[in-house]
């Protein structure tokens, strides 16, 4: 994978037309956050262009506030742009095994192999091609036909093996050998007509959360931890944990991303040890930085204070993948957290930088340089 490819969708952009576009944005959103944060345009256009030159989109600059005057220049060091940390992934880590983690159907077999928790798979789909996820050799159509009869009455998750932000996401229940989306009931000869060509599909059990984390948010939607780990240089050395963030829903939706805050999706921070939450955030109704919440906007429940269930086992977890992974030393980790404890919903080579606490830049300092 070519990492640049991933570093903003203004890349589409190009020509005198595409200049003059990029140029109306970034002025409209130097405007906007001059006047929001009441700065003196001189200062405002100098910072801008000191964030621009550190590889900071127009989208983080937004979503982090580092307009805000109140940031000095040491605290803004501590942020990291998707486009360096782009570049620390691919320098630390060979770019040739990011397939290990990127590519589902391939890290599901990976961990499948190596004892580590998964969700249940089902089968790998595409167009014209269905396997158990255990085997290389083609199911035929009454395999996959006594395969789902097998799981009667289960909810299914559907994804596309490559995906990011959670797109494409499908939701099925097995009804009598048959898919139900919502209103619709299909057989698989129609599901396998609708997916996209030349892409592999997971189709696995949809896991529950912990009836912890469901008091709290009174929500059905699985709600991961996103854990960042390091790997020393050196094989066979101990990994460390980052970060660690919880990812909560603040309405059915059908997945945890942040996104940006364009979900409306909280973060909480999480102690690395005890897995108390210590700060929950969401992206201001502003559209300009963050803030902080005390209470889950669904239950009113109280979430700062919390400790997530199976604390412990998720750590070990995480830190067990992480050498299961090596030479990848940089890794984020979604984690789920079900009543039977804590599975490996995905691994990610390349992951979005975690500013929401202001502590990027010593974090991976301190993990890297070990």
């Amino acid at each position: 994978m070519d990492y640049r490819k991933l570093f903003s969708p203004r890349r589409l952009r190009t020509g005198l037309r595409g200049r003059f576009l990029d140029a109306r944005d970034t002025w409209r959103h130097l405007k906007d956050e001059q006047a929001y944060f009441k700065a003196r345009f001189p200062s405002a256009f100098r910072r801008y262009r000191y964030l621009a030159s550190r590889g900071f989109s127009a989208r983080e600059i937004r979503l982090w506030g580092l307009m805000n005057p109140g940031l000095g220049r040491r605290a803004l060091e501590q942020y990291v742009s998707k486009r360096e940390m782009l570049k620390v992934q691919a320098r630390h880590s060979p770019v040739g095994h990011a397939a290990l983690l990127e590519d589902k159907a391939v890290f599901y077999r990976y961990c499948h192999e190596l004892g580590l928790p998964i969700p249940g798979t089902v089968a790998f789909l595409s167009r014209d091609l269905v396997r158990f996820p255990d085997s290389l050799e083609p199911l035929s159509s009454e395999d996959m036909a006594n395969a789902l009869y097998r799981e009667e009455g289960r909810e299914l998750i559907l994804k596309p093996a490559n995906g990011v932000y959670g797109a494409g996401i499908r939701r099925l229940r097995v009804v009598e050998g048959w898919l139900q989306e919502g209103e619709r009931i299909l057989d698989l000869g129609d599901l396998l007509a609708e997916l996209k060509g030349q892409t592999c599909y997971v189709l696995q059990r949809r896991l529950e959360n912990h009836p912890s984390i469901a008091g709290w948010t009174g929500l059905e939607t699985v709600q991961t931890v996103r854990i960042a780990t390091a790997m020393p240089a050196s094989p066979g050395s101990s990994p460390t944990l980052i970060s660690a963030s919880w990812r909560s829903v603040a309405t059915n939706v059908d997945n945890d991303n942040f996104n940006y805050g364009d979900t409306g999706n909280l973060r909480a921070r999480l102690d690395l040890l005890s897995g108390r939450i210590l700060r929950v955030v969401r992206a201001s109704p502003s559209g300009i930085g963050l803030e902080e919440v005390e209470n889950h906007p669904n239950t009113g429940s109280q979430l700062v204070g919390r400790t997530l269930p199976h604390w412990e086992e998720t750590r070990r977890l995480a830190l067990a993948a992480a050498q299961a992974f090596y030479p990848i030393r940089l890794i984020g980790w979604d984690v789920a957290i079900t009543p039977q404890g804590p599975v490996l919903i995905e691994g990610n080579y390349w992951f979005d930088p975690d500013n929401a606490w202001g502590e990027l830049r010593s974090q991976l300092d301190n993990a890297l340089k070990h």
